[in-house]
Protein backbone atom coordinates (compact mmCIF):
# COMPACT_ATOMS: atom_id res chain seq x y z
CA UNK A 1 0.00 0.00 0.00
CA UNK A 2 1.45 3.35 -0.98
CA UNK A 3 0.93 6.58 0.91
CA UNK A 4 -1.19 9.48 -0.28
CA UNK A 5 1.16 12.10 -1.69
CA UNK A 6 0.07 15.74 -1.78
CA UNK A 7 1.80 18.86 -3.02
CA UNK A 8 2.67 21.52 -0.42
CA UNK A 9 -0.28 23.66 -1.50
CA UNK A 10 -2.67 20.72 -1.27
CA UNK A 11 -1.29 19.84 2.18
CA UNK A 12 -1.87 23.34 3.51
CA UNK A 13 -5.33 23.49 1.95
CA UNK A 14 -6.22 20.10 3.44
CA UNK A 15 -4.97 21.24 6.83
CA UNK A 16 -7.17 24.33 6.75
CA UNK A 17 -10.19 22.27 5.68
CA UNK A 18 -9.62 19.83 8.56
CA UNK A 19 -9.33 22.78 10.96
CA UNK A 20 -12.60 24.30 9.77
CA UNK A 21 -14.36 20.93 9.99
CA UNK A 22 -13.07 20.63 13.56
CA UNK A 23 -14.31 24.12 14.42
CA UNK A 24 -17.75 23.20 13.14
CA UNK A 25 -17.77 19.91 15.05
CA UNK A 26 -16.77 21.62 18.30
CA UNK A 27 -19.46 24.24 17.81
CA UNK A 28 -22.17 21.63 17.19
CA UNK A 29 -21.15 19.01 19.76
CA UNK A 30 -20.80 20.66 23.15
CA UNK A 31 -19.12 17.67 24.80
CA UNK A 32 -16.03 18.36 22.65
CA UNK A 33 -15.82 21.84 24.18
CA UNK A 34 -16.60 20.56 27.66
CA UNK A 35 -13.66 18.14 27.53
CA UNK A 36 -11.39 20.71 25.82
CA UNK A 37 -10.82 18.73 22.61
CA UNK A 38 -8.95 21.03 20.18
CA UNK A 39 -10.53 21.74 16.79
CA UNK A 40 -7.65 20.21 14.76
CA UNK A 41 -7.91 16.99 16.79
CA UNK A 42 -11.67 16.58 16.36
CA UNK A 43 -11.46 17.43 12.64
CA UNK A 44 -8.47 15.14 12.16
CA UNK A 45 -10.20 12.22 13.85
CA UNK A 46 -13.24 12.62 11.63
CA UNK A 47 -11.11 12.78 8.47
CA UNK A 48 -9.08 9.76 9.62
CA UNK A 49 -12.29 7.82 10.24
CA UNK A 50 -13.65 8.74 6.79
CA UNK A 51 -10.40 7.79 5.05
CA UNK A 52 -10.35 4.47 6.91
CA UNK A 53 -13.89 3.66 5.81
CA UNK A 54 -13.05 4.62 2.22
CA UNK A 55 -9.95 2.44 2.31
CA UNK A 56 -11.87 -0.54 3.63
CA UNK A 57 -14.58 -0.30 0.97
CA UNK A 58 -12.07 0.49 -1.81
CA UNK A 59 -13.39 3.96 -2.54
CA UNK A 60 -11.84 7.18 -3.83
CA UNK A 61 -8.71 6.80 -1.70
CA UNK A 62 -7.45 4.29 -4.26
CA UNK A 63 -7.99 6.86 -7.01
CA UNK A 64 -5.78 9.29 -5.09
CA UNK A 65 -3.04 6.65 -5.01
CA UNK A 66 -3.52 5.95 -8.71
CA UNK A 67 -4.93 2.45 -8.22
CA UNK A 68 -8.45 1.89 -9.42
CA UNK A 69 -10.79 -0.42 -7.54
CA UNK A 70 -11.03 -2.65 -10.64
CA UNK A 71 -7.30 -3.39 -10.39
CA UNK A 72 -7.72 -5.01 -7.01
CA UNK A 73 -8.83 -8.61 -7.17
CA UNK A 74 -10.37 -8.59 -3.69
CA UNK A 75 -12.80 -5.81 -4.62
CA UNK A 76 -13.85 -7.73 -7.73
CA UNK A 77 -14.34 -10.87 -5.62
CA UNK A 78 -16.45 -8.97 -3.11
CA UNK A 79 -18.55 -7.41 -5.88
CA UNK A 80 -19.12 -10.72 -7.70
CA UNK A 81 -19.45 -12.89 -4.57
CA UNK A 82 -23.23 -12.79 -4.18
CA UNK A 83 -23.77 -13.63 -7.86
CA UNK A 84 -21.35 -16.56 -7.66
CA UNK A 85 -22.95 -17.83 -4.47
CA UNK A 86 -26.39 -17.73 -6.09
CA UNK A 87 -25.13 -19.83 -9.02
CA UNK A 88 -23.67 -22.56 -6.77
Amino acid sequence: MSAIQLSPLASITTGFLVLFVGKRLNREWTFLQRYSIPEPVSGGLLVALLLTVLHVVGGPVNAIEGISAEDQSWSRDVAEGPRLWAES
